[in-house]
């Protein structure tokens, strides 16, 4: 091991452990007293409990990729930073037993995580046979779409932009109810595929219409449904892609959100406030590991759901059956209409138990991998891109649904065709052609 890989891990690790204290601090004072009602609760653990959170928290920093070497390792570190890290923040404060249930989902997550980690490298590619070189317009194409897309949200919007964030929430609830299959799928396709294909053109090919496309879809998208991360999103992969283009390793992510952490203990020490605290701390560390400690806490005592709130109700005899993200909504935080959505890990829990957090961890690896295999080598930019969204989304929402509601189905096929090596696309030359390699 080489002194400089050596050195990444030892920073690493001391980022993680100043932001698990910094965390404790932020959680002791500002956010459990202000959100006890919904179950953020703390105890004064001891120094063995400490360690042993300490220990499940840095393991992983030993041998996860600090500087990304293929696409994959964004995705890899971000449902590490996530799910995984905050689960150990805050599970022995919210589980009703924490021994043993906060040590076993402790050790069923870092399990998941390995075998994520193990079933990636693999060499399948899918690809389709062609008998000769064939030149299709596919940038032309891509655009296109982007074009028809925004016709259609401004056409969802009445032409008429909503940038009310203290409404998103009604506004979210109500196109849930209202909203066709259609337009929810074809509103995937455009949160995922042309969001990250518009940012890889707008940076890499420099296209001034892929900027616009943005705009559009990001702000027209919030108007109609509400959904936040559809803002967040072209930002996020733009920061993304500034960590790679100057190869700066995963660590620069950890370094902002503990600068973040620390930033929130600031303002409620001094300035008596809390909203970087409610707002972001919260939401970034303490949301995704309670959810995670509530799905266990209730499913290692229920009936699994099996799939039967979607396609398993025609294979299983169940009636009335409430999807597990709002069952523990009500539940948990007193609101059946509280969408408690949480990763692929839980998710996988709630439906299948321990068996489904450990073969459908190796099914997204599977897909983690058919990433690299696809854009590793040409098209590594747009493999970053599209990992970096894969590891937010499976940070928040199931495996299952993020094939469709997610988009990662509709990722997969545009990778099959953009990155097709016997399709002539418009002249290209990746940008930074090592880090590819």
């Amino acid at each position: 091991m080489s002194r400089n890989k050596i050195s990444e891990i030892i920073l690493g690790l001391i980022i993680a452990l100043i932001t698990y204290v910094a965390f404790l601090y932020i959680y002791k004072n500002s956010i459990s007293p202000t959100h006890l009602y919904l179950g953020y609760n703390y105890r004064d653990l001891s120094l063995g409990v400490h360690c042993i959170c300490v220990g499940f928290l840095l393991f992983p920093l030993l041998w996860i990729q600090i500087k990304p070497r293929r696409p994959s390792d964004v995705a890899i570190w971000l449902l590490y930073m996530f799910s995984y890290a905050p689960t150990t923040f805050v599970s022995f404060h919210v589980l009703q037993d924490p021994f043993p249930d906060a040590l076993f989902l402790l050790m069923a997550l870092l399990l998941a995580l390995i075998l994520i980690e193990l079933s990636r490298h693999h060499r399948i590619k899918l690809s389709f046979p062609l008998g000769r070189p064939l030149f299709i317009p596919l940038d032309a194409i891509f655009l296109i779409l982007s074009i028809i897309l925004c016709v259609y949200i401004f056409y969802l919007i009445g032409y008429n932009f909503n940038l009310d964030f203290e409404h998103a929430y009604v506004r979210r609830l109500a196109i849930r109810e209202s909203s066709s299959l259609i337009s929810g799928y074809v509103l995937a396709f455009g949160r995922s595929v042309i969001i990250i294909f518009s940012v890889y053109m707008l940076l890499v090919k420099k296209s001034k219409l892929a900027f616009i496309t943005i705009i559009i879809l990001s702000i027209g998208i919030y108007s109609y449904d509400g959904t936040k991360n559809a803002l967040i999103l072209p930002l996020f992969l733009v920061l993304i892609f500034i960590l790679l283009v100057q190869k700066r390793s995963n660590i620069a992510i950890n370094i902002i959100l503990l600068f973040m952490v620390l930033a929130s203990i600031v303002e409620f020490a001094y300035i008596h406030t809390d909203i970087i605290s409610t707002y972001l701390t919260r939401r970034i560390f303490a949301v995704p590991g309670i959810l995670n400690s509530f799905f266990w806490e209730y499913y290692s005592n229920h009936e699994k759901v099996m799939m039967a709130d979607s396609v398993g109700r025609y294979f299983i005899n169940a009636s009335n059956i409430i999807s597990p993200t709002y069952t523990i909504g009500y539940e948990y935080l007193n609101n059946i209409k509280s969408n408690a959505n949480t990763g692929i890990w839980m998710g996988s829990y709630a439906h299948f138990g321990l068996i489904g957090i450990l073969s459908l961890s190796m099914v997204a690896g599977f897909i983690l991998g058919l990433v690299d295999n696809l854009t590793k080598v040409n098209f590594a930019v747009l493999g970053y891109l599209v990992c970096a969204y894969i590891g937010i989304l499976w940070s928040e929402q199931m495996l299952h649904t993020s094939m469709l509601t997610g988009g990662i189905f509709y990722i997969l096929i545009s990778l099959i065709v953009y990155c097709n090596p016997n399709i002539m696309n418009s002249s290209f030359a990746p940008l930074n052609p090592e880090m590819g390699a």
